[in-house]
């Protein structure tokens, strides 16, 4: 698995943007975010196509 490109994670700008206004969210890397210390969501791609890997709510408190 390799990072999104910068490109690939165009498509997914708005989603990227809004968790990245959460206060508690932090983007390490373009495609790799974490909620306070610990990993939240990465976004990578393959020949087949762009894929995201996310935690579950339950893992997490998030609030607004």
């Amino acid at each position: 698995m390799k990072p999104a490109n910068q490109k690939k994670l165009e498509t997914l700008g708005d989603v990227l943007r809004q968790l990245r206004a959460h206060g508690a969210i932090v983007a390490r890397t373009p495609s790799l975010l974490y909620f306070k210390s610990k990993a939240f969501l990465h976004v990578h791609e393959d020949p087949s196509g762009l894929f995201a890997d996310a935690k579950t709510a339950k893992n997490y408190t998030i609030n607004s």
